[in-house]
């Protein structure tokens, strides 16, 4: 599950399809099993196809079932006595477990009145004998078996998602993952430090973006780099990817509330944030972007050299030729609004800062929409605020201190080389003078 607009399989739009299979025609018990299951699921936010209930009886029925075989992203085997001597249970399973063994589509079985796996092995139905199945005497209350076939489908114990934009992050992560086996997603969920029972989530239903959001809630600890370089064999080339995507998860939440823009009055902020390394304003930026409905734009200044005296017209300047690489036409007037947030990062010495309310007085006459990421070597109090003409700035609390940085960076250091990426984070000296 992946928001709350969908408790199943992921946000609206992303619902996974549930075939039931079963031979229960003759079964009052066995069909009202099937009804609970289907009315279950659906309540959880799958799609879910289970045959009287869901034929089009307009159409030939054996061609529907044969699509929904071939196109679904799991299914719920129901057998009880009744339905082992019957040809199409055999047949459906035939195909569904040739599609989880080829395709990775999750298959539960769900033994009624008894049944064993010998049982199975009688009816021709030995192909289901290897999965892990759901066993229950007769009698046994449908609604509780519902709410088990559920549970199996929603293992869902990981942290919440803060908004659309989140999920959104989620589903990617997922799709990066996506096609990795289920055991090579277990392993990587016991790198991250979960027992053995929860670590068996990323097996089933969903175990990919069980495991996304895991990873995501891991804040990047020393266990992240371990989990993704056990993934890298699997990901087909899609670790560096996958890096990038965890890479901002290092910046705690809070940090970042002061990256995401208010949209009601569409005006460009002036942040404040307490770093020394570039690449630390361009994570709070990308985690903000994950957490925001909103979309970003980022751009950032080349760092002057310490000997080199900087204007606001020099920053202006800068600001103009990044936008123009980002595609973003300016000309020599006021900029026209790009219907999106771009952040500019700039560099600030103890020496520049109360150049920098100049600066941004400049940049505010040509782009009155852009946020201005200033960064700062410690966090000013309202005192220096006033006296730099900053008063209005945004201060990114909580600020970091430089180990904190240091230890994020090498975090992410250490993630691209689970994936033999390369990853520098200099220390810009560059500065308003």
């Amino acid at each position: 599950m992946t928001c709350k607009e969908s408790q199943g399989g992921g946000c609206a739009g992303t619902r996974q399809r549930v075939f039931i299979s079963h031979g229960s025609a003759d079964s009052p018990y066995s069909w009202e099993v099937c009804r609970e299951i289907r009315k279950a699921l659906i309540g959880a936010g799958y799609d879910v196809f289970l045959d009287r209930q869901s034929l089009d009886h307009q159409q030939e029925w054996r061609s529907q079932i044969h699509e929904e075989l071939d196109r679904c992203d799991a299914a719920v085997c129901v057998l009880a006595c009744e339905a082992l001597p019957r040809e199409w249970p055999r047949r459906e399973a035939e195909i569904l477990r040739h599609r989880h063994d080829m395709q990775g589509v999750f298959l539960l079985v769900v033994l009624l009145d008894g049944v064993q796996p010998g049982d199975l092995d009688k009816a021709c139905l030995g192909v289901l004998n290897t999965r892990q199945a759901l066993k229950y005497e007769a009698g046994a209350g449908p609604g509780a078996i519902a709410a088990d076939v559920v549970e199996e489908f929603a293992p869902l114990p990981a942290p919440p998602c803060e908004g659309p934009s989140m999920c959104d992050w989620v589903e990617r992560v997922s799709q990066r993952i996506g096609d990795v086996d289920g055991r090579v997603l277990e392993a990587a969920a016991r790198k991250l430090g979960l027992e053995q029972e929860e670590a068996h989530r990323a097996r089933i239903f969903n175990g990919a973006r069980f495991l996304a959001r895991t990873l995501l809630g891991a804040e990047l600890g020393d266990k992240v780099p371990q989990a993704v370089s056990h993934l890298d064999p699997s990901l087909r080339g899609a670790g560096p990817s996958l890096a990038q995507d965890l890479a901002p998860s290092w910046v705690k939440e809070e940090a970042t509330r002061a990256f995401v823009p208010d949209e009601e009055t569409g005006e460009g902020r002036t942040i404040l944030l307490t770093a020394r390394i570039q690449k630390t304003a361009e994570h709070h930026i990308g985690r903000a972007m994950r957490q925001d409905r909103a979309r970003y734009v980022q751009t950032s200044l080349d760092p002057l050299r310490a000997d080199e005296a900087m204007t606001a017209v020099d920053v202006v300047e800068g600001v103009r030729q990044a936008l123009e690489r980002l595609m973003i036409p300016v000309g020599d007037g006021p900029w026209p609004d790009p219907q999106t947030n771009v952040f500019a990062v700039l560099p600030v010495e103890r020496r520049g800062r109360r150049r920098l309310a100049a600066v941004v007085e400049e940049l505010r006459l040509k782009a009155p929409w852009l946020h201005v990421v200033a960064l700062l070597e410690d966090t000013p109090d309202d005192t220096e605020q006033q006296e730099w003409g900053l008063k209005k700035a945004v201060v990114a609390r909580p600020a970091l201190d430089a180990v904190q940085e240091e230890n994020g960076h090498r975090r992410v250091h250490r993630l691209n080389r689970a994936v033999q990426v390369e990853y520098t984070a200099p220390s810009w000296s560059a500065a308003c003078r």
